[in-house]
């Protein structure tokens, strides 16, 4: 490589880097957002300061931390959490950088990639911008938790650069074919959907090496993929030893819709992900699947009629233009994971795109260089790239304010998306963060017309009343809970507490037995019948609560105490400390109960007892 090419290159990175910077330098002044940064990162401290859980993160799900289920095994993402917060704590700006300095890396990763495609460095460059500014992009760099994709674009194309210089250098082909190796071993570890990229190697030679399918999918040319296949069969293994099931989606997200309601909707999610790509001039955090246009007549036939063009254009390229076809391919394999055949909580998510976006910039660049080639005019083709950049470039800067917080992202969500449930309730949750309940109790209130039945919005709402000091509110709000889950325990217990905060202990009292009538093994129920039993000076009904509490609950502390104070008011003095005793062999008690407990030593004349407890308890 001469210094003319090298000084060349220079600046087309030094292009790159500062178009990236100016576009998404922004986002370093954002925040977090309640959109998985909250389990991921800022409510998920105690699990990212621990360097030990580096290799937490190679045995068990993403979300381990925060606990809860998850199907997704994505190690490497964790761990580069992990590394941001020994950086930076809790400051967002240094995730947020980490997220900008890594779509850089990828984006020139890119560029020589599409440098090696077209053996041209301007038509790589602009392939590169494209591929950078478009606004679909921001939903991965401006969000932290998105950052797996940016990870995985990288790996990708890291993974198909090597195999293309593997083929092209043969002196070194073994360090290329490990290259290979590793970064698809990176990649798989980043995002399950690695997997279907592995494709896109076999594609290359078939697109650029004039292989026949039948040659491509040979024995002998398979076998030159063995290192991939043990990779992928090891990875296998270890999702199956954590959850159970190779893919375990089926278990988390199986009860949606059937599998042939599914498949009869990938028209519809083709026809959708590609008017993201075309026209993104919709984006959102929330894509329901019943707002989108092309599952309802007559766009449902036009997707059809959508997919079947792609198809059609996607086979009459392979021969006739291998670098259209490329790009088609690649759009096509990145689609794959996103058309539900494997069961999805959201089919549709706009950060899915970030690596099929790099076929898509390849598409492009090919059409408007062929259509200058046609008409002869090279201006117009800096011309035409040159708008498209920068056009890109302005609805990308002009989305990135939606990720700067979780209020903006939400109500832009709720604005596009009015009646999605997820977005609604995001947005009540971003409002509580920042301690406007009155904003917040409004959307939950909306949240409730649209799901009258859901606890999870009661509970919320209950909540939101509860820190605003209103527990009258609160009553009826848990009366409701009880219409709804009449058969639940918890929801008498809860409505019980909140009576004894407003001073009401005969009707705590009610529910608490309503809740007994309901299922008598709840622990709970009995000891707090106990303590409203005492305060309604009913003694012997409050001895009998606290001795079925601690009957269910044998390590309930607070039941013996409580207890052992009845038996103490009736001079039962054996009875009391022996309760006493047990108590406080759980746990230590209040200085109250210590002092009770002396003065009932005394009582009995046990000095020995009353010396041995001061002595152990320095008290």
């Amino acid at each position: 490589m001469t210094s003319s090419t090298m000084t060349g290159r220079w600046k087309f990175l030094i292009i790159i880097t500062a178009s990236v910077l100016l576009v998404y330098g922004q986002t370093l002044k954002f925040g977090f957002v309640n959109y998985d940064d909250d389990e991921l990162i800022y409510k998920n401290e105690k699990f990212l300061s621990d360097w030990r859980n580096v290799g937490t993160a190679f045995t068990a799900h993403a979300f381990i931390g925060a606990g809860g289920e998850s199907v997704y095994y994505r190690p490497l993402h964790v761990v580069t959490l992990i590394i941001d917060y020994h950086i930076w704590q809790l400051d967002p700006f240094g995730y947020h950088l980490s997220s900008v300095v890594l779509h850089t890396m990828t984006v020139i990763l890119v560029f020589l990639l599409f440098e090696i495609i077209f053996g041209n460095s301007v038509l790589a460059l602009f392939g590169s911008l494209i591929f950078a500014l478009h606004p679909v992009q921001t939903e991965s760099v401006g969000w932290i938790a998105g950052r797996n994709d940016i990870l995985l674009g990288f790996f990708i194309t890291l993974m198909t650069i090597s195999h293309v210089q593997s083929l092209r250098n043969t002196k070194r082909i073994k360090l290329y074919r490990i290259l290979t190796s590793i970064s698809f071993t990176f990649a798989i570890l980043t995002k399950e959907s690695a997997v279907f990229f592995l494709l896109l190697l076999p594609i290359y030679e078939l697109c650029f090496h004039n292989k026949t399918l039948r040659e491509t999918i040979s024995k002998k040319n398979i076998l030159r993929f063995l290192p991939m296949m043990a990779i992928l069969a090891l990875y296998f293994i270890i999702r199956l030893n954590i959850f159970s099931a190779f893919i375990g989606a089926e278990q988390m997200y199986g009860k949606g819709k059937p599998f042939l309601d599914r498949l009869a909707n990938i028209p519809g999610i083709v026809a959708e992900h590609l008017q993201l790509l075309i026209a993104p001039l919709s984006l959102s955090v929330a894509h329901q699947l019943s707002d989108i246009i092309w599952l309802k007549q007559p766009w449902y036939f036009v997707s059809f009629i959508v997919l079947l063009l792609f198809t059609i254009t996607l086979w009459r390229s392979w021969r006739k233009h291998p670098v259209l076809f490329f790009g088609l391919a690649w759009l096509a394999v990145g689609l794959l994971p996103a058309l539900n055949l494997f069961p999805m909580p959201k089919p549709i998510l706009e950060h899915r795109l970030y690596v099929p976006m790099t076929g898509v910039a390849l598409a492009i660049s090919f059409g408007i260089d062929r259509f200058s080639n046609i008409i002869q005019t090279v201006k117009f083709r800096e011309v035409l790239f040159s708008v498209l950049t920068i056009t890109l470039a302005i609805l990308s800067y002009l989305r990135l304010p939606v990720w700067e917080n979780g209020v903006t992202l939400f109500t832009d969500a709720v604005k596009k998306a009015p009646t999605d449930l997820h977005s609604n309730y995001s947005l009540a949750r971003a409002q509580y963060d920042i301690g406007n309940y009155s904003e917040c109790k409004q959307i939950l209130n909306y949240y409730l017309t649209l799901a009258p039945t859901d606890p999870r919005g009661y509970r919320f709402l209950r909540e939101v009343y509860y820190v605003s000091g209103r527990r009258k509110e609160v009553a009826e709000i848990c009366k409701k809970m009880i219409e709804l889950q009449p058969y639940n325990p918890l929801r008498y217990l809860e409505t019980g507490v909140i009576y004894e905060e407003l001073g009401q202990p005969d009707t705590a009292a009610i529910y608490y037995r309503q809740g007994i009538g309901t299922d008598s093994s709840v622990a709970q129920l009995h000891f707090r019948l106990g303590i409203v039993s005492e305060r309604l000076g009913q003694p012997s009904i409050a001895a009998k609560s606290y001795k079925r509490a601690i009957v269910l609950n044998v390590q309930d502390a607070d039941a013996y105490f409580y207890l052992a104070k009845i038996y103490a008011s009736v001079n039962d003095l054996r009875s009391a400390i022996q309760v006493l005793e047990s108590g406080l062999s759980i746990k230590t008690p209040s200085i109250d109960y210590l002092t009770l407990l002396l003065d009932l030593y005394d009582k009995s004349g046990d000095e020995t007892k009353a010396v041995e407890l001061k002595r152990r308890l320095n008290f």
